[in-house]
């Protein structure tokens, strides 16, 4: 039994069912030696594969899948998106098979670290992560992913949460686990226009149904097409190298009606302060300095915990 990749089989319809992941820590690609199936599987239906997990085992068990009727992944922005079909009567490969149509059927990760929501509260948080380029916010928003999956649980924090980037950097988790240089290298920019925008407001709408908690990683730049992101989220925390951008900032997310989450003064230097209930100063906010990895900034677990009460 592989103890760090948990499979399930859960029942659908007539026409498919999940194959739910749960991942027990950080994987390493040599945990998918010796992984089988699940006993249960309907290989005479489609097979839906959700869970957070990497692309590379998502592709093995796709691969692991083939002789089913046909197999799609599950895109909490999207639905079911088919990779592959055998049968031409079935839905075929780049099909969607509506949100609405499956999650009802999706399993609950059960954890002793469950996250109480208290009466009254709504029933989600959209936070929108803003604040100037080069203020080191998606490094921020690593290290506060890191914090909340260890300090809920990945099974919770796969359950609960999810990440949306609605800048095209190219940055994504895997960006802060390699050298800068190839970072740099692999990466790919796309435009930052209103049919990208488009995609993230619609995105951030589906996500959210089926998500308790959601981070938008933002661009730095305020514009109208910010602006379209910032209104469909309700909460923001700004992250900032300058007090004079930061005032700018305050004033962009007060047309949106954001809650005010957290200020984050950004230093290069090494600094762990609190400055009051919701402004703290951290540093450094950058994954390398001259060519030179930067120890990970700490993260305050009271900081953390506030994100989802």
């Amino acid at each position: 039994m592989n103890k760090k990749i948990l499979l399930k089989v859960i029942k659908g319809n007539k026409d498919f069912q999940v194959l739910d992941i749960t991942m027990n820590g950080l994987l390493d690609p040599e945990d998918i030696r010796n992984l089988q199936l699940p006993k249960g599987i309907d290989y005479t239906k489609g097979v839906i594969i959700s869970g957070k997990s990497p692309v590379w085992l998502f592709s093995y068990l796709v691969h692991l899948l083939h002789i089913s009727k046909w197999v799609a992944t599950f895109d909490p922005r999207k639905g079911a998106i088919v990779v592959q079909s055998h049968d031409s009567k079935s839905p075929q490969a780049g099909d969607v098979i509506p949100l609405d149509d499956i999650k009802h059927y999706f399993g609950i990760h059960e954890s002793t670290n469950k996250i109480k929501k208290k009466p009254g509260k709504r029933k989600n948080k959209i936070i929108a992560f803003v604040g100037p380029p080069h203020s080191g916010k998606s490094v921020f928003l690593n290290l506060l992913s890191l914090k909340l999956s260890k300090r809920w649980g990945w099974k919770n924090f796969q359950k609960y949460f999810y990440i949306i980037r609605a800048c095209p950097d190219g940055e994504g988790d895997w960006y802060h686990d390699v050298p800068e240089q190839l970072g740099t290298t692999l990466r790919y920019k796309t435009a930052f226009d209103e049919g990208f925008v488009s995609e993230t407001v619609l995105g951030i709408k589906t996500a959210s149904e089926n998500k308790k908690i959601l981070f938008i990683d933002c661009g730095g730049k305020i514009d109208k097409k910010n602006q379209r992101i910032l209104n469909e989220c309700n909460c923001v925390i700004i992250v900032s190298r300058d007090k004079s951008e930061t005032l700018k900032w305050m004033g962009a997310i007060s047309s949106s009606n954001l809650e005010l989450l957290y200020v984050i003064n950004s230093v290069l230097t090494k600094s762990y302060k609190r400055i009051s209930k919701t402004e703290y100063e951290l540093g450094p906010l950058i994954r390398f300095n001259k060519g030179k990895r930067i120890p990970a900034c700490k993260i305050p677990y009271n900081l953390a915990d506030a994100l989802i009460k």
